[in-house]
């Protein structure tokens, strides 16, 4: 893969976590096994039919009503300067490579798997998604999610 980045693109910051999701299966099994995946460094799981409770440990009325894993690569945002977005998910896909058809199999049997993408920027900012790591992540079943945080005190200027 080929990147040009620019020396007057604005910089970013990001954290990736990879989300999955099912209605009806119990992914325990698959969350141990993406423990593995090198850079992992936590793992938050529910079951569909298990007791729902607050982040805070309080039980909640009702049963959750589908399956949910949370992997996290990083608790700390990185720079893009440091390494680009689309550097790091190529890496990231290499990593998780031993650990693909498992999560193309979850997709196939009707659940979705995404990395979801906090982006955080203080200016406008770019960043180029190169074909081939496209097709990558649409071969395991993996789309992507993004949450963009812009600056707190963005002035309006078209007023």
């Amino acid at each position: 893969m080929i990147i040009f980045l620019s020396q007057d693109m604005n910089s970013y910051r990001y954290i990736v976590s990879l989300r999955i999701k099912h209605p009806s299966q119990n992914l325990n099994e698959l969350s141990e096994n993406l423990t593995q995946i090198k850079g992992v460094n936590s793992v938050f799981v529910i079951n569909v039919g298990e007791d729902r409770y607050s982040e805070k440990g309080q039980k909640l009325d009702g049963l959750y009503r589908e399956s949910f894993c949370l992997i996290r690569f990083s608790e700390e945002s990185i720079n893009s300067n440091t390494l680009p977005l689309s550097m790091y998910l190529t890496d990231l896909l290499q990593n998780i490579k031993p650990f693909s058809s498992l999560i193309e199999g979850l997709v196939q049997r009707g659940g979705a798997a995404n990395f979801f993408i906090g982006l955080f920027c203080d200016k406008n900012c770019g960043e180029s998604f190169d074909f081939n790591l496209l097709k990558e992540l649409a071969s395991y079943g993996i789309g992507l999610e993004f949450d963009i945080y812009p600056p707190d005190n963005i002035e309006n200027k078209h007023h």
